[in-house]
Order: C-alpha cells, then sequence, then structure tokens
C-alpha cells in the first residue's frame, strides 16, 4: 500500500496503518527519530490485529494495563510509546477518516490519572520510610 491510497475501512489492521504512517513519515522526520519509531513499535504488538473500526476504549485499556504490569519500562518511556500511538491513531483520522478523537481524549484521562495515582503511591511511601525511621 502506498500512502494515503483509498483502503478499506472494514478490514484495515492496526497492523496495516502503522506501516502506511511509517511510509508517510520516512521522508519527513529525522532519521534518528525514524529510528526511534522502530523501538516502540513491538510494544503495540497487542493491537496489530485489531480492526480499526472496531477499535474501543477497551482494547487502550487492555493495552494499556499490558504496558503498566507486563513491561519493566520506564514511566518517560512508556508515556513516549503512548504518544507514538496517539501519533499512529491521529494519522488514521486525519487521512483515512477514522474517528478516534474521543478515544484520544479518554486515553488523556487515563494517563493523566496513572500519573496522580503513582505520585500518591510516591508520596505514601515517603512518608510511611518517615514514619518508621
Amino acid at each position: 500500500m502506498s500512502p494515503h491510497e483509498k483502503v478499506n475501512q472494514n478490514e484495515m489492521t492496526f497492523e496495516e496503518i502503522i506501516d502506511l504512517f511509517l511510509k508517510f513519515k520516512r521522508k519527513r522526520v529525522r532519521e534518528t527519530t525514524y529510528y526511534n519509531y522502530g523501538n516502540k513499535i513491538p510494544y503495540l504488538k497487542p493491537l496489530f490485529k485489531v480492526k480499526l473500526k472496531d477499535f474501543s476504549y477497551s482494547h487502550f485499556e487492555r493495552w494499556h494495563d499490558y504496558m503498566q504490569y507486563e513491561t519493566t519500562l520506564a514511566t518517560r518511556t512508556k508515556n513516549d510509546i503512548y504518544k507514538f500511538l496517539k501519533s499512529i491513531l491521529n494519522y488514521a483520522t486525519d487521512w483515512y477518516g477514522f474517528n478516534f478523537g474521543t478515544y484520544i481524549e479518554k486515553c488523556k484521562i487515563l494517563i493523566i490519572q496513572m500519573r496522580y495515582l503513582k505520585k500518591c503511591y510516591s508520596l505514601l511511601m515517603m512518608n510511611l520510610r518517615n514514619l518508621f525511621q
């Protein structure tokens, strides 16, 4: 598939939109940025076979749980991968007419909530350490 050609929206999967996204970005981003895209793709594998027309918030939640509990990545790296996924969703929306706007907003809220919970947990642990010293 070449970038921006007519696609069958009923059959397109995340794996296919990622390929189209990468082809589109190849000549538009720095080589290091493109290289880093390749490092992020393996973490999107749980979404590869999901058809874009079927993508829902529950798919995102399952992927988020996978990232949160089954990987040992730093929070910063996880956020970079999330931003990469968001870029792909925006690309699919802008160029192929998919409507991921509401999911992207819900995803932002989930990420903000996770950051807040992490801060609360850190403060709790710090206070417990101080209490028992």
